[in-house]
């Protein structure tokens, strides 16, 4: 038995299957780092030009906007459907990135808007990156996965996968980035008495991820008062002291 929403649009309703699993999306941080900004909430794609509902989503990305120091960013977290077969993922994926392209994106390129950098991060089951129909329906509209994120494993198994993402549209972004992201491998630190097969069912089957960015921009505007370059190596070395 499939479980069922039933939604209205005008006077029309509309009853869409429950394939989320009931499973939820969340985000935790820490309050001495961050803080939110204020902006929280679910995607839901509109109608179409034709005034025709869209297909949803399995699970409703979530996005919630965070700040720290003069730095603000917003960050939408999504779990792709897994389907039958990994053609069935093409389709939210497309759907995704061409919203997130040309709803999200723009919005936070407006001028004054709050949220100027868009990440997002989350499972999206894509099993290979690179020249993949998946990969690609995710990256076709700008999105940018780091070098160090791009050949990590992400998940364990027979076959480790590369299900997971984090990404941003590269231009846009204006926080600081040291290209420093990677994983973290928590196998063998916690559960170490029981296999790993039996550690990911207490724990998880799929790694972390991270990227870590900058919010310290006195280098870069001090570099702009002395007329230096700050992308430089050692912009300040033929400055006066």
């Amino acid at each position: 038995k499939v479980s069922s929403t039933v939604w209205s649009q005008g006077s029309r309703k509309f009853r869409c299957p429950s394939k989320g699993n009931t499973e939820r999306l969340a985000y935790l941080f820490d309050r001495r780092r961050v803080t939110p900004s204020g902006l929280a909430g679910e995607i839901v794609l509109p109608l179409t030009a034709d005034g025709d509902p869209q297909e949803q989503f399995d699970r409703t990305p979530y996005i919630v906007g965070f700040r720290t120091a003069e730095e603000r960013f917003a960050l939408l977290t999504v779990h792709i459907r897994y389907g039958d077969e990994p053609a069935d993922r093409v389709g939210e994926l497309a759907r995704l990135a061409a919203f997130a392209a040309s709803e999200i994106r723009n919005r936070a390129t407006d001028e004054g808007a709050e949220e100027t950098n868009l990440i997002l991060l989350g499972d999206f089951n894509i099993e290979k990156r690179g020249d993949n129909p998946l990969f690609n329906a995710f990256t076709s509209t700008g999105l940018w996965v780091p070098e160090p994120l791009r050949d990590v494993k992400t998940t364990y198994g027979k076959d480790p996968k590369h299900c997971d993402q984090i990404a941003w549209f590269r231009d846009d972004l204006t926080l600081m980035s040291e290209g420093r992201a990677g994983v973290i491998d928590f196998v063998g630190a916690v559960f170490k008495d029981v296999s790993t097969r039996s550690m990911t069912y207490r724990v998880s089957d799929h790694l972390p991820l991270w990227v870590e960015f900058m919010t310290d921009r006195s280098v870069e505007a001090l570099a702009v008062t002395l007329g230096v370059d700050p992308d430089m190596p050692e912009p300040f070395a033929g400055v006066p002291d």
